[in-house]
């Protein structure tokens, strides 16, 4: 059987908060299904901030990392190397075909 090719990949995203007065660093990690355009990245990393960071102000998004301010902690959400995701995962362009085509996509 041919391995399909997807457009979206599985990758870990990083949360990094710093503290700017101490340098304390907290770092939080997850792994989500990467959109392939740059425009849903962007939205996707600052979504994830601000599920975690409320209050985070964004500030840049370049090469798919995404920089904030929230209170006195600067936070970078950034995605990690892409990898094999789990048998049971599968890519959101994935669902659209099989709503299309059933099991047969």
């Amino acid at each position: 059987m041919a391995t399909k090719a997807r457009s979206w990949t599985w990758r870990e995203l990083v949360l990094r908060a710093r503290d700017v007065e101490t340098g304390e660093q907290q770092i939080e990690r997850s792994t989500v299904w990467v959109p392939p355009d740059e425009a849903r990245r962007r939205t996707q990393l600052i979504e994830a901030t601000h599920q975690r960071h409320p209050d985070a102000r964004f500030k840049s998004f370049v090469s798919s990392v995404a920089s904030f301010v929230a209170g006195k902690h600067l936070v970078v959400a950034r995605y990690g190397g892409a990898f094999e995701p789990p048998e049971t995962e599968r890519a959101p362009d994935d669902w659209d075909q099989e709503a299309l085509f059933g099991d047969a996509a």
